[in-house]
């Protein structure tokens, strides 16, 4: 119930946001997105950058080919970024518990820049909820041994996520570090795997018949980097030489040294005292590597969720000549408002103990047994 309760106030603020803008002009990456979009819905001519990723067009595009209009797409964007607030919620129960599911939910329906990006055209909102699902069933299916649709799942999820916003790609680094770090090449004989590997094939199938059918490319994206230099090193080389070494290499932290603009400083604060969840796992790490501790797993894989994310595109904006936005960690957003809960959790836990301290002075005071 308190659940519903914060959901239906993260759908009530975003549609009065919806209702205050939803006649706005498109900015030009949205009309890039709109046209590839009635496109596929209505023929209309494309007048787009072919190197647009063009999953969520093609969402757009179904629902224009049943008589939608921009408004109602619009909408269509409010319900991913209402379900990001149920997906944190989800997350929170599988990972720690109803508590900490119900205050992260809380601080997500809130977020500033998650309330900006869900009232645009743009990638970010659907991203969020395509690498959160992708990752939540990886989970179930491969660590918790679920159902081998939980891989095939996962793998779906991830391939169109990357056709709908490149940012899911980061999902990679993710997974790949944690299951080398848990099991070294093992997991090349886990059957889950592969049944996500074909999942995974599957998406990248239709993605890669797509863009070739389209342009002659597999991937226009990555053919527009190439031909940008960024693999000759011209922008890091230009990078290095204008900043130096450590400017650059510091640039990769971007994310953590400007937590403030993006999380309020009281988030913040529980934030950090959050962070003493993992101590555990620090000093024990060694039980991770030799896959000894389900519960160290557990939390390694929730840490380095977010860690990966901030990590990579700290990393990007440190190779290309790009600028610091927030909403490129979209992805990161739910874990880390589940440890700020934690931080929550644990001042109200000492707080209660203090409470039983002085209710319990108090009745010697008073003699009272």
């Amino acid at each position: 119930q308190i659940f519903l309760l914060i959901f239906l106030f993260a759908l009530g603020l975003r549609l009065y946001l919806f209702l205050k803008t939803y006649n706005q002009a498109l900015w030009w990456d949205e009309a890039d997105y709109m046209s590839i979009a009635k496109h596929y819905g209505l023929g209309t001519p494309e007048v787009a950058a072919p190197w647009r990723a063009r999953g969520m067009s093609l969402i757009f595009g179904i629902f224009y080919f049943l008589g939608a209009n921009e408004i109602f797409q619009r909408l269509l964007v409010i319900a991913f970024s209402v379900a990001a607030v149920g997906i944190t919620y989800i997350l929170g129960k599988e990972f720690f518990d109803k508590k900490v599911a119900l205050i992260a939910s809380c601080f997500m329906s809130v977020l500033w820049i998650h309330l900006f990006w869900g009232m645009r055209f743009s990638g970010e909102t659907f991203a969020l909820v395509f690498y959160c699902l992708a990752a939540y069933f990886f989970w179930k299916g491969y660590e918790k041994k679920g159902s081998k649709w939980y891989m095939i799942f996962s793998g779906l999820l991830i391939g169109y996520g990357i056709f709908l916003y490149e940012s899911v790609g980061a999902i990679f680094l993710f997974l790949a570090v944690y299951l080398f770090a848990t099991e070294r090449f093992r997991f090349l004989k886990n059957k889950q795997f592969w049944w996500g590997m074909l999942g995974l094939a599957i998406a990248l199938t239709f993605i890669f018949w797509h863009y070739y059918d389209l342009y002659g490319q597999i991937y226009p994206r990555v053919y527009h980097i190439i031909d940008g230099s960024l693999l000759e090193g011209q922008e890091l080389d230009q990078k290095l030489q204008e900043q130096g070494f450590l400017p650059v290499f510091l640039t990769t932290f971007v994310f953590f040294k400007e937590m403030l603009d993006y999380f309020h400083w009281v988030i913040l604060i529980v934030f950090l005292i959050g962070l003493i969840y993992f101590l555990d796992l620090i000093l024990g790490f060694d039980l991770v590597i030799k896959n000894n501790s389900e519960k160290l797993k557990k939390d390694f894989y929730i840490l380095w969720w977010a860690l990966s994310v901030l990590l990579f595109f700290g990393i990007y904006l440190a190779l290309v000549k790009t600028y610091y936005e927030p909403r490129y960690i979209f992805p990161a957003y739910p874990i880390l408002f589940l440890i700020a809960a934690k931080g929550v959790m644990y001042i109200a836990d000492f707080a209660e103990t203090q409470r039983k301290r002085l209710v319990s002075l108090n009745r010697k005071i008073e003699g009272k047994p």
